[in-house]
């Protein structure tokens, strides 16, 4: 962008639009660099009576920029069917650092208190991730109308907040990490209030910032030139404070701060040199520019306490690399960090619960149990600690026990999706269908990955005889998830087999079949026998035949006599079809 101000050329102006629209799908407040982009060479060029470059500019600059986000939009209209530019996060975002209680929103840690939170916009009627951002910019704006003084002191907090020099944390402290990262703890460290190195850097940018609009003697490329960075430094500040202030977010403001306190850092050595050798003419401003730094270095450095700072990190993230090492399959290593999290923070349910969960893994039931209970009687009641125990129990063919457990999590957050699923599930292996297909659908509700849980409502549906709902949940969880063989496979059965002939669809269950083959290695009896009883439906019936004979063969070596007499009985139906050469929508296999 600054060589475009210096020389323009179309390409130029495209490539920095490009630049601006990475920018955005990556951070999306980044779209506000788009401001400076085009108001100033849109003056620059005004000024000079180039109004028709100053247009073609601004033109190259936005058709750069919509390229990548519009990208990113088409895939979204082809994944959800709605209108989403960048993503959904925005509105609630908005919501966490500017209503009446911001302090307590963002504070919420990751796991189930932040998905409880997300899930008040599902409490109140939003169906989909653009309604549920859209309800979250509403809620905003109504308090902000309501109490529009709050919201000004909210933003002059946040202000003070980004403009201070620790690096305030969000999801992780970044100062944890120095631990782990010897380059690390020498580029960022705290002593007492000072913190480097934004506590010196913004000072430094200051003294820079002052000393280059100030001082005379600079050609207009220069100036422009560094009002160009000021601009953009200023614009993504103001987006931040909009939002809520965090360290991440912060940094990218970093790479035009470093630019001013380069200057100020030259001008401080230019003023000590005038200072020592007690030039007259140049003592007095040497001094007013030191005093000007330790001012700033002052105010920068004032301690400022962030919603955060009653959070343990240190367990946070033992907890997080505890569950990467279980998912790994590493239950060793798992259990090593989550006991680690567990002596940080010792009512840590989420760790608790999650170490619970190695634990039956391993086999080791009587100390998962006890911790479990301990965990569950503990205050605040663990609801992550309810799940596992609840989801074990239903493993364990207890389904009383799991339904009480299930039930208690929905006492505590009735908007739990893995709650409602849980206790869905119990209720369907129990025939009570009609039952599960009302906790089915609330967990749909609330679901951030509604796939696997449309799939087994699809199962529910099933039971009861809606055949058309069951064809469509199991169409819309297929394209969301990759369902496994078995899955595939009563999927494909029902589209071949359904007794409602006209809701039939012999091609699709013709490839959900094959898929099942080859994923099986064509060794599964079942996937077989639904081959061929598609390839019937489809009228095919010389393929029918090949494929239930191999079925039948694998249950004669499985030493499956059920299986080989319900092969055979539609083998010879299939044979007679075929000798008839009648299409099998006169009846059905």
């Amino acid at each position: 962008w600054l060589r475009c101000l210096d020389v323009d050329r179309w390409h130029r102006w495209l490539c920095f639009g490009l630049v601006v629209g990475l920018a955005t799908i990556t951070v999306p407040n980044s779209i506000v660099l788009l401001v400076p982009a085009l108001v100033w060479p849109a003056l620059c060029m005004v000024r000079r009576c180039e109004v028709r470059r100053s247009v073609a500019a601004c033109a190259l600059v936005l058709v750069g920029t919509v390229m990548p986000i519009g990208a990113v939009t088409a895939r979204n209209y082809a994944v959800s069917g709605e209108f989403v530019p960048i993503s959904t996060n925005g509105g609630i975002n908005f919501y966490i650092g500017n209503n009446a209680r911001s302090d307590e929103t963002l504070a919420i840690r990751p796991g189930e208190p932040w998905k409880r939170f997300a899930r008040q916009s599902c409490r109140d009627g939003a169906t989909t991730r653009a309604e549920q951002s859209r309800y979250f910019f509403r809620r905003t704006l109504d308090e902000m109308g309501a109490d529009p003084a709050g919201f000004l002191g909210g933003l002059c907090r946040k202000t003070l907040l980004l403009l201070n020099g620790r690096e305030v944390p969000r999801n992780v402290d970044p100062y944890v990490f120095r631990d782990f990262s010897p380059l690390l703890s020498v580029l960022m460290w705290r002593i007492g209030a000072f913190s480097f190195p934004f506590g010196l850097l913004a000072p430094l940018a200051v003294v820079g910032l002052v000393g280059s609009f100030a001082g005379g003697g600079v050609d207009e490329r220069l100036r422009r030139r560094r009002m160009g960075i000021s601009a953009c430094v200023l614009v993504y500040g103001v987006s931040i404070v909009l939002f809520f202030v965090s360290g991440r977010y912060r940094l990218p403001m970093a790479m035009g701060l470093i630019v001013f306190a380069a200057a100020g850092l030259l001008a401080l050595w230019s003023r000590l040199v005038s200072v020592v050798s007690s030039r007259r003419s140049e003592t007095r401003v040497g001094r007013t520019t030191i005093a000007a730094l330790m001012v700033a270095l002052v105010v920068v450095n004032l301690p400022r306490s962030a919603p955060t700072d009653g959070h343990d990190f240190r367990a946070e993230l033992n907890m997080s690399v505890g569950q990467s090492r279980a998912r790994r399959g590493d239950s060793s290593q798992a259990e090593s960090f989550l006991r680690r999290a567990l002596d940080e923070s010792p009512q840590y349910g989420a760790a608790a619960a999650a170490l619970a969960g190695v634990l039956l893994h391993r086999g080791e039931i009587e100390p998962a149990l006890e911790l479990l209970g301990d965990t569950i009687r503990s205050t605040p009641p663990s609801v992550e600690a309810r799940l596992v125990l609840a989801d074990w129990y239903r493993r364990q063919g207890q389904p009383d026990e799991a339904a009480s457990h299930f039930e208690a999590v929905l006492t505590l957050d009735d908007t739990s999706p893995d709650a409602h699923a849980g206790l869905a599930d119990v209720l369907l292996s129990s025939d009570r269908a009609v039952d599960a297909i009302q906790h089915y659908r609330s967990a749909l509700r609330f679901a951030e990955v509604p796939g696997p849980i449309e799939l087994r409502l699809g199962d529910a549906l099933v039971q009861t005889g809606a055949y058309e709902e069951a064809i469509e949940r199991y169409r819309r969880a297929l394209w969301r998830v990759d369902a496994d063989a078995e899955t595939l496979n009563r999927v494909a059965w029902l589209l071949a087999t359904c007794p409602r002939i006209e809701l039939r669809d012999c091609e699709q269950a013709i490839r959900l079949a094959e898929q099942v083959c080859r994923m099986t290695d064509h060794g599964n009896a079942a996937a077989l026998d639904t081959l061929a009883a598609a390839y019937a439906e489809c009228g095919r019936f010389s393929e029918a035949v090949t494929w239930v004979k191999a079925a039948i063969d694998l249950s004669v070596n499985a030493d499956d006599p059920a299986a080989v007499e319900a092969f055979r009985a539609r083998l010879r139906l299939y044979v007679e079809r075929l000798g008839r050469d009648v299409h099998p929508r006169a009846g059905g296999p």
